[in-house]
């Protein structure tokens, strides 16, 4: 049986990949109780919809 996540967590890291205008974004959403990541994704800028797009594709949470 899956571990049911009771607390995820959105989070991101802004890095630079070569040069600082190649900045990108690594988006994690995390399991607050075991610490493990359980969705991310990689983009060139932040927005609501990559942000939401990373969300949906981790298993769902109680809360957030």
């Amino acid at each position: 049986m899956p571990h049911k996540i009771k607390k995820a967590e959105l989070d991101e890291l802004y890095t630079f990949v070569g040069k600082k205008k190649n900045g990108i974004y690594v988006l994690t959403v995390v399991d607050r109780d075991t610490h493990c990541v359980s969705s991310w994704d990689v983009v060139l800028e932040r927005t609501s919809e990559a942000l939401q797009a990373c969300l949906e594709r981790a298993p769902q949470a109680k809360q957030y």
